[in-house]
């Protein structure tokens, strides 16, 4: 499974997937059947569950996530394949002062130490 496949299909993604995610991506979906770009992730799950769309682009969690949101509208618990083909973003959170910075490192400190990151990665990390 390379991005390249993406070609023969028609697709959903994030809000400027195609600016972000490179060359190889944005000639692949050039030369889709269909490529369209939703602002809401429930939309993608929405057009992907419901046969608009062979694809939809984005983060394996959050997607998962989304599945719950549309369960009275969709049938979500239909099938899906997960298809690798980015290598992982390493995601960075920038602050404008140091005070504001320096509380946010403290805090993720404690939640760390005290077990709440870990339980916050395993309730997404279901998904």
């Amino acid at each position: 499974d390379v991005i390249e496949d993406l070609s023969s299909y028609s697709i959903t993604a994030f809000q400027r997937a195609y600016t972000n995610l490179g060359p190889r991506y944005q000639s692949a979906v050039d030369q889709s059947l269909q490529y369209v770009e939703q602002a809401q992730q429930k939309t993608r799950n929405l057009m992907l569950f419901s046969g608009r769309v062979d694809v939809a682009i984005g983060d394996k969690r959050i997607f998962g996530y989304f599945n719950n949101e549309i369960s009275n509208e969709v049938d979500a618990t239909q099938p899906t394949t997960y298809h690798d083909i980015f290598p992982p973003t390493p995601y960075k959170v920038a602050f404008r002062n140091v005070a504001t910075r320096d509380r946010f490192n403290k805090g993720l400190a404690e939640i760390r130490k005290n077990g709440t990151y870990t339980t916050i990665e395993k309730k997404y990390s279901k998904y």
